[in-house]
This record gives C-alpha cells, sequence and structure tokens, in this order.
C-alpha cells in the first residue's frame, strides 16, 4: 500500500521502479495489484497527470475496470493511500521497494516446495535486503532469482556459434537504413541496441547531421524519435528541420516540390519575385516600415511562387507522421541520470 501509495502520490517513480516490477509476482494481494496495474497502464498509454478526473476517466474506459474500480473503493482508496502511506523521500521509496521484493521472492520459493521458515524466522531478516535473500537460498534457485528480479544469466561465449549463423541466415542483422550509404556500410543501417556517435569541433554540422537523421527515420521510415538537447534551442532544430526536408533529395522523393532555398533566407524572411529579385518590405529613409506585418506577407504571398512552395514542404511536415519527432531542451541539467530519466520516460510514454 505503502509503495503503490507513492507512486500516485508520485506518478514519474514509475519511470525508475516500473521495470523491475513483475506485478503477478509482487503484489499478493488482488487490490494492490489492481491499483498498481492500472497506474502502469495508465501513466504509459493515458496521462502522466494522476489528477482525479484524469483516474476517474481513465477507469471509466473499461467496463470491468470500472467495476473493479468501484469494488475495491474506488478514488477514496487512492487518496487514502496517496496522503497517508506515500514515502516522500527517494530513500523511503527505495526501502518500500526491497521490502516488496523480499516477500515476493520469499513467497516464490515456498511456491516451488522450499522451505522459508529458516528466513522469516532470522533475527535478521528485517534489515534484509532482496538480495539478501536470494543469497540464503543461491545454488538451489538461481532461475527463479532471474524471472523475479529480471538479472541476466552469465553466458558461455564460445558456444552456439554454429546455430549463429544459421540465425543470422533467417534473421539478417541489419538496421534500419540511413541516408547516408557509408554509414549503412559500415555499421549495418542504424541499429537496436546500439549507440552511435558523432565527435567534431563546433560548427560543424554535428547538429545538422542530426536532424537528417531524425528526418528520415520519422518522415520517411515512421519511427517514432526523441531528440534531448543540450545546445540548440528547439526553435533553431526546426529552421533546421524545415531547411534539411526542403533540399535533400531524399524527402523531395516524398513531398514533390521542386526547391531549394538555402536556411540562411528562410531565416531572413527572403523570398523572390518572378523575376528572381527579393522582395523587401516598404520602409522610409529612416528604415521605418510602412507596411504592416499582414501586408507584406500578402505582397510576397500574391508575388512569389518560392514563398509558397517552402510554405507547403512545411505543411506536409506538420502532416507527415504526426506525432513521431519528441524533443525536449535539457540543457540546464543533461547529467547521466537525467538522460536516463528522460529516455526511460519516453519509452514507457511514447513508445
Amino acid at each position: 500500500m505503502r509503495f503503490v501509495g507513492s507512486i500516485y502520490a508520485n506518478p514519474e517513480l514509475l519511470v525508475d521502479y516500473s521495470y523491475h516490477i513483475v506485478s503477478k509476482y509482487d503484489f499478493a494481494d488482488d487490490v494492490t495489484r489492481f491499483f498498481y496495474d492500472c497506474a502502469d497502464l495508465m501513466y504509459k498509454s493515458f496521462a502522466q497527470d494522476f489528477s482525479k478526473a484524469n483516474i476517474i476517466t481513465f477507469m471509466s474506459r473499461d467496463s470491468e475496470r470500472f467495476q473493479l474500480f468501484r469494488s475495491f473503493g474506488g478514488y477514496k482508496t487512492i487518496e487514502a493511500w496517496a496522503n497517508n502511506f506515500a514515502a516522500h523521500t527517494e530513500d523511503d521509496v527505495r526501502t518500500c521497494f526491497d521490502i516488496l521484493k523480499k516477500y515476493s521472492l520469499v513467497r516464490e520459493y515456498k511456491r516451488y516446495g522450499y522451505n522459508v521458515e529458516f528466513i522469516l524466522k532470522s533475527k535478521r531478516f528485517d534489515v534484509m535486503r532482496p538480495i539478501d535473500i536470494y543469497k540464503n537460498m543461491r545454488g538451489r534457485v538461481d532461475k527463479i532469482h532471474t524471472k523475479i528480479m529480471g538479472d541476466s544469466d552469465v553466458e558461455i561465449l564460445n558456444s552456439n556459434v554454429s546455430d549463429l549463423i544459421d540465425s543470422c541466415v533467417d534473421v539478417p542483422s541489419q538496421g534500419f537504413e540511413i541516408p547516408f550509404p557509408i554509414l549503412n556500410e559500415v555499421f549495418m543501417g542504424m541499429q537496436k541496441k546500439t549507440i552511435m556517435a558523432v565527435a567534431a569541433l563546433s560548427n560543424t554540422g554535428k547538429s545538422r547531421l542530426m536532424i537528417k537523421l531524425v528526418a528520415y527515420a520519422s518522415l520517411v521510415l515512421g519511427k517514432k524519435t526523441l531528440v534531448l538537447l543540450n545546445e540548440m534551442p528547439v526553435e533553431k532544430m526546426r529552421k533546421a528541420l524545415l531547411t534539411t526536408v526542403i533540399n535533400n533529395p531524399e524527402y523531395k522523393a516524398l513531398h514533390g516540390i521542386d526547391i531549394s532555398k538555402p536556411e540562411r533566407e528562410i531565416v531572413m524572411g527572403q523570398y523572390r519575385d518572378k523575376n528572381g529579385k527579393f522582395i523587401e518590405r516598404k520602409r522610409d529613409e529612416k528604415g521605418n516600415a510602412l507596411e504592416t506585418k499582414e501586408e507584406f506577407l500578402q505582397r510576397v504571398s500574391d508575388n512569389s511562387d518560392e514563398y509558397h512552395k517552402v510554405k507547403a514542404v512545411a505543411e506536409w511536415i506538420e502532416e507527415r507522421n504526426k506525432g513521431l519527432i519528441y524533443v525536449k531542451d535539457i540543457s540546464s541539467d543533461y547529467s547521466d541520470q537525467v538522460l536516463e530519466f528522460e529516455i526511460r520516460k519516453a519509452v514507457l510514454t511514447r513508445g
């Protein structure tokens, strides 16, 4: 109840803990298991704000779930757990999690027929951690530990080599292609569970290379992408995205608009008329504008095919595979902990 109450009080705990929770083992009680499962599903698929309105709306979207919700006390139960039982510090939450896992392990050992009385009667039981429980049973229950705790077994590297050959024939180890033939050849595309890094001096094109990869993955291949920024603001990346999609052949083949336009001209608002001359805003001798924004835009629109082509590409970007590129500026803190949190959250909530 303390652990689940803590999650409803602070839903972002799911980012750190949901990977390690296996509810059918970790919650022996139907009520706590139900409310945990609902919190986990709601956070991943509905809303990260656990307000009363959001919770009730989520519960009511499924009649069977809503019936259980009401039979288990409804929102009053959640409110009581979140207000009265929730752990408020990181250490307290970790303690709740350890207790949860400790009893989960003991129950599973018992279910498999192992005598756990000597563990429960130990004078040290209250201070034992899950790993201590495991150590007491180690050698007999490795498989149970792996299932509950999610750890990986040590493997022998020089085994299953022959099988590997056939598996590669069946499913080639090829990631999704990227718009750089040499990188596709060297790295076999962009592959899951790998890290690709590009190092270069400032102002040599790292961000432009990245945005081309992002645009290709999302707008061409339809893959969800998360962009974490620590240097360039979101608005600059949006301008780079527009320029990339306007000028590169991979995207021209899809949007079908034949145009080349330097980023400098786009950000300076410079568009040519039918004679190839830039359309200038009317100003007096002191440089003050003589026409409003609306009047100037209308004149540009009336006289520049180039302007309409750029607008058409922008509209194509907006409509193409909506909701595939997620971006967040983390320049205030891009420590390992923040990076891990943001990546976990994106996987949980955005897929």
